[in-house]
């Protein structure tokens, strides 16, 4: 369950804010559509990353989160690694952020059962103890807020730009 985006209401505090989070903000609450119907507004960011479709998104029930990173980036002004839908592709953006701060792009690894890996991709808000605090498009829900993500030992990642 995402954590309640008023908790990250202190980002308003802050002034100026880091490019890409406040792009990504600006898409909080974007959800995608059960069953065949697809979400205009996540089927046009797909037009928008990739407007000729030949990295082939097709479908909001695709996993979302490096789509939704190639919006913001895009949005902000930058330029998204090549192949964005691929959470991983984002380690090879920027250059390395070494401890994140605000704004920096995350990407956590998992491993299957059958050994292999998938990926998540994400923007750092903050941490607590056990758990990163990211805003991206978060599973299962399958919408975009701020929850928390997976473990420090899961990151693979910290990228800055």
């Amino acid at each position: 369950m995402p954590i309640d985006t008023k908790n990250y209401k202190w980002l308003d505090k802050l002034g100026t804010l880091p490019r890409m989070i406040a792009e990504a903000r600006k898409l909080i609450d974007t959800y995608e559509h059960s069953g065949a119907t697809n979400n205009p507004v996540i089927m046009d960011w797909a037009k928008e990353v990739d407007p000729g479709g030949s990295d082939g998104y097709t479908a909001d029930s695709i996993p979302w989160c490096g789509l939704f990173m190639a919006v913001v980036a895009r949005r902000a002004g930058k330029t998204p690694p090549v192949k964005p839908y691929w959470a991983l592709n984002w380690g090879k953006f920027g250059v390395d952020g070494g401890q994140p701060e605000l704004g920096d792009v995350l990407t956590f690894i998992r491993t299957a059962a059958d050994g292999s890996r998938g990926g998540h991709v994400a923007l750092y808000v903050g941490e607590d103890a056990s758990c990163y605090h990211v805003l991206g498009e978060t599973r299962p829900t399958g919408c975009v807020s701020s929850g928390r993500r997976r473990t420090a030992s899961s990151r693979s990642a910290s990228r800055r730009i």
